[in-house]
């Protein structure tokens, strides 16, 4: 029981390997805090927790990310992409509009177009972008006549 329990212990997940290191990084570079400072500054619990999630041994979850993510001024794509489309994704089911009713191809076209933006495509990159697409009144199926 025992030899079961210490090699499940040892078992992580190559994500939360990968989220820690990014975690771990940034961390290193833009906090001069001690851990337990910043622990108990961000509310994110000890200097132990803290320790806990920057060697992956304890996975993120949003709270410890978005306390993170304050805490080392990124966003939490920068450290956790995994939790960013959880978020994203929960945050489209009580937004107002209905983005959540696109299809995936449509999602995938905006997340790239999103990704451009961020960076640094130039602005006549999307203008050339949005000839393609009808004008407002439009029909939608001019392009597939």
């Amino acid at each position: 029981m025992a030899e079961l329990r210490k090699r499940k212990e040892k078992e992580t997940p190559s994500w939360q390997l990968e989220e820690a290191s990014a975690l771990a990084k940034l961390f290193a570079e833009k906090s001069d805090l001690s851990q337990a400072e910043f622990g108990a500054r961000y509310e994110i619990g000890t200097q132990g927790m803290v320790w806990q999630y920057l060697n992956g041994h304890r996975p993120l979850n949003i709270g410890a990310a978005a306390a993170f993510a304050t805490g080392l001024g990124v966003k939490i794509p920068a450290f956790s992409p995994r939790l960013a489309a959880e978020i994203e994704h929960a945050y489209s089911m009580v937004k107002d509009g209905n983005d959540w009713q696109m299809s995936a191809a449509a999602k995938k076209v905006v997340e790239a177009v999103r990704k451009a933006d961020l960076a640094g495509e130039p602005e006549t990159t999307f203008m050339l972008m949005l000839r393609l697409l009808p004008e407002e009144g439009e029909p939608v199926g001019r392009l597939n006549p």
